[in-house]
């Protein structure tokens, strides 16, 4: 892999949270592990509220459960904008989530539908004693052109960004109005 940022910030002592964030070859590599007070369940169910993603990032301006295909997967739609500095993109994301087993979330991005030449997703969500563990784990590749260097830090530091709202929302900290 790429040079990692490595990335801790605490809402609190009890409730650490890491983000790794690397670049390879125009794909960003992003691994999220964190912990809330929310049970799994309340945890799963904001995850698979296809309808009303932008509850867990306001990045996702839009989103919308297509259908349901023969295997059992979900189309799902979701409209992101996306700013590095005081440049803005909306990219449309179209793919298909398998909720695996209860607490496993895996996602591939269809490319000829989306605004990525390629991605995937996995969500692991684990009871815990104090409510539960969560682990994201996602590699993208955006279509469009990121400017080496200047633009890739860029880049990694609007995904932090959006991860500690993200991470924000999940513990029951904020509405996503940060």
């Amino acid at each position: 892999m790429g040079v990692g940022v490595l990335l801790w910030f605490f809402s609190s002592p009890a409730l650490a949270t890491e983000i790794v964030i690397d670049h390879e070859a125009g794909r960003y590599q992003v691994q999220f592990t964190m912990e809330t007070t929310l049970s799994a369940q309340e945890v799963y169910a904001k995850l698979t509220d296809f309808n009303h993603l932008n509850r867990i990032n306001p990045s996702i301006l839009e989103s919308k459960l297509l259908g349901v295909e023969s295997d059992g997967a979900k189309r799902v739609y979701s409209m992101i904008r996306g700013c590095v500095f005081m440049f803005c993109e909306s990219m449309r994301r179209v793919e298909l989530v398998y909720e695996q087993a209860q607490g496993l979330i895996v996602s591939k991005i269809l490319p000829e539908l989306s605004d990525f030449k390629s991605g995937w997703s996995r969500w692991r969500i684990r009871s815990s004693e104090t409510g539960a563990d969560i682990v994201y784990r996602a590699e993208l590749e955006p279509s469009f052109r990121v400017p080496a260097m200047l633009g890739t830090w860029l880049v990694k530091k609007s995904i932090k960004k959006e991860l500690e709202v993200t991470a924000s929302i999940l513990r029951g900290e904020t509405n996503g109005q940060l």
